[in-house]
């Protein structure tokens, strides 16, 4: 995956993946995040194609939510996973 070939889309969806990772105090982004912020995101075709095949776009956000609230916190004392990945995502830039 060539982080230089990601769509401005792609990059932002990573930037908020991070952000929910950090602030649960997760140790790496985990599927769960990206699926957050790829929800969150009322625009993206993920969520019309949900839609259009019937699916309970409320009932999705609310289990990712709850399946977050579930994920572990783990404390990072020597390594700054935020650090990293925003340098290596605003490299991509």
């Amino acid at each position: 995956m060539d982080p230089n070939k990601w769509t401005d889309a792609t990059v932002q969806m990573f930037k908020e993946s991070q952000e929910k990772a950090f602030e649960r105090k997760n140790a790496y982004i985990m599927p769960i995040h990206m699926m957050n912020a790829i929800v969150e995101e009322e625009s993206n075709i993920i969520i019309r194609i949900v839609e259009m095949m019937g699916g309970d776009v409320s009932k999705m956000k609310k289990e990712i939510q709850e399946n977050l609230k579930e994920k572990k916190e783990v404390i990072l004392k020597h390594i700054l996973i935020k650090k990293i990945i925003t340098t290596n995502i605003n490299n991509t830039i």
